[in-house]
């Protein structure tokens, strides 16, 4: 499985009503990705499209706060307090955390939720 990760800026404000469009690939040109702005809205600069064969956090809502629910009642100290930390992350670092400790949540989230 690849995993596409878009970076981009938008700028909100009073624009065009129609919106603005733009097309983005990876450097291999084997994907591409078109970003459409509402109204309102226009995209600042050139996005970045990155792919890569990393599995990055794609777990549900559901089975995220069933790992962390697990994390707390059955982790180590160690995984007891990655689950505090990601309680109290904002969405950025939730990511970076998530990202780094992908295989360890994984294993917390029930065999029913998977």
């Amino acid at each position: 499985m690849k995993t596409a990760r878009i970076t981009f800026l938008v700028e909100l404000g009073d624009f065009n009503p129609f919106g603005s469009h733009i097309v983005t690939q990876d450097r291999d040109s084997t994907f591409a990705v078109r970003l459409e702005a509402f109204a309102g809205c226009q995209i600042i600069g050139e996005p970045t499209l990155e792919i890569d064969n990393y599995h990055r956090c794609s777990m549900s809502e559901d089975q995220f706060h069933a790992a962390l629910r697990n994390m707390r009642e059955l982790g180590g100290s160690f995984v007891r307090a990655l689950a505090v930390t990601l309680v109290h992350a904002d969405s950025g670092h939730r990511e970076k955390l998530c990202d780094a400790f992908h295989d360890l949540i994984w294993s917390y989230i029930p065999e029913s939720q998977e």
